[in-house]
C-alpha cells in the first residue's frame, strides 16, 4: 500500500458462491471468528460474516505480504472500533468493514482513520420517523423537495455517509447525526457541514459515495493526514494474498487460476458500474 492510497474492496456473496473463495477465506479466520460464525442461524448471515472477515484479512495481507492472513491480530478501542495490531507489531494501517444484504466491503487506509458503510438502495423503508433525528434542516428541506418515490434512496445515501463518518471516528451512533450534514456539489464532490458541539472540522475529512451495481450505495470517510487528501482506489477483484512462507496453498491457487481465466474479473466489473 502506498502512503497516499486507501483501498476499497467489495464482494457480492452471490458472485463467489460455488467458487474456492469461501473455503479459502474460512481458512483465514481465527478460532474466535469461527466461533462467532457458528452461532449464526441463517446461511445468508453466515455468508456475510465469513466473507467480510475473510476479505478483511485477505485485503490486509495483500497490502502487507509478509503477514499471513490468519496471523493478523486485532484489538478494539473504547467504543468497539477494531484496529489491526499485526502479529506482534503495529503496522501503519486502519480498516473498516461493512456487510449488508447482497454486498460486503472493506476499506483499508494508510494509518488514517477511515469508515465505510453500505445499504441496499431498493429496500422498502419508511424514512419519515428518522428524518427529524438524523438529518440537518438543510438536508430535510432537500429531501422533502424530492418526489416521494425518490426520498428513500436519497436518505440512504445520506445515512451511509453519516455511518461511515461515525465509524471512522470510532463513536458510532453516539454522534448526533442531525448535526452532521452532507450535500453534493456541482463538481460531484461530497461536501460536509458539522454543527455545534461536533469537536471536529470538515477540512480534516474526505468523503466519497458510489452506487454499486445499481443495487447498493457505498460511502467512505477518510481523515486527511499532514500531507492532505488520501486517494481511494476501488478494487475490482477479490484479494488472493500470496503466502509469505512460499507457494500458495491449493485453494489459493484455484482462486488465482479462476481469476486469471477472467471469470471472476467479469463478475467484479459488474459491481463497480
Amino acid at each position: 500500500m502506498t502512503g497516499r492510497e486507501a483501498h476499497l474492496w467489495q464482494l457480492r456473496p452471490g458472485d463467489v458462491r460455488g467458487t474456492a473463495i469461501p473455503g479459502l477465506y474460512l481458512s483465514f479466520l481465527s478460532e474466535a471468528e469461527r466461533g462467532r460464525l457458528s452461532r449464526f442461524r441463517f446461511p445468508r448471515d453466515r455468508d456475510a460474516f465469513l466473507l467480510a472477515h475473510g476479505l478483511k484479512r485477505a485485503a490486509l495481507s495483500t497490502l502487507f505480504p509478509h503477514v499471513a492472513p490468519r496471523a493478523w491480530r486485532f484489538t478494539t478501542g473504547p467504543f468497539g472500533k477494531p484496529e489491526a495490531v499485526g502479529p506482534g507489531e503495529r503496522l501503519a494501517v486502519r480498516f473498516s468493514i461493512t456487510h449488508t444484504d447482497g454486498l460486503v466491503a472493506v476499506l483499508t487506509a494508510p494509518g488514517v482513520d477511515c469508515g465505510v458503510d453500505a445499504e441496499p438502495v431498493r429496500r422498502p423503508r419508511d424514512v419519515a420517523p428518522l428524518i427529524r433525528t438524523t438529518l440537518t434542516p438543510p438536508e430535510r428541506a432537500r429531501l422533502e423537495a424530492l418526489p416521494p418515490q425518490a426520498r428513500a434512496e436519497h436518505f440512504c445515501g445520506l445515512w451511509t455517509l453519516k455511518e461511515a463518518y461515525a465509524k471512522a471516528r470510532g463513536l458510532g451512533l453516539r454522534l448526533p447525526f442531525d448535526r452532521i450534514g452532507f450535500r453534493t456539489g456541482e463538481d460531484g464532490r461530497i461536501h460536509a457541514h458539522f454543527g455545534p458541539g461536533m469537536d471536529d472540522r470538515t477540512d480534516r475529512w474526505t468523503f466519497a459515495r458510489w452506487t454499486v451495481d445499481r443495487r447498493h450505495v457505498v460511502s467512505a470517510a477518510l481523515r486527511r493526514d499532514q500531507h492532505g487528501e488520501v486517494r481511494i482506489v476501488r478494487q475490482t477483484a477479490p484479494p488472493v494474498p500470496k503466502s509469505p512462507a512460499g507457494p500458495s496453498d491449493p485453494a489459493a491457487l484455484e482462486v488465482a487460476h479462476y481469476c486469471a481465466d477472467g471469470l471472476m474479473g467479469a463478475a467484479y466489473r459488474r459491481i463497480t458500474d
